[in-house]
């Protein structure tokens, strides 16, 4: 092999490894992606989660603060009834 063919086949050599890299790197950006798809999903899942349980607990909250209220009215009933 003469010298231009060592160079020729050194960059034919060179152009593979590059490709290879290249693979390589797509794959792995593949992955990345699939990875951020999956955390994406994840995060929508937890947020609809709080969304939901915020909503439970603003309802329990009401139903807390009507008993209380009942409460109360009991109570300035039983002291009328006992003042009197």
């Amino acid at each position: 092999m003469d010298a231009a063919g060592a160079i020729a086949q050194d960059a034919l050599d060179a152009a593979n490894a590059a490709t290879d890299a290249a693979l390589s790197a797509a794959e792995a950006a593949d992955a990345a992606t699939a990875a951020a798809t999956d955390a994406k999903e994840s995060a929508d899942a937890a947020t609809a989660a709080v969304a939901e349980l915020s909503t439970k607990v603003a309802a329990l909250m009401a139903a807390l603060n009507a008993k209380v209220t009942t409460l109360s009215n009991l109570v300035a009933k039983i002291a009328k009834k006992v003042k009197a």
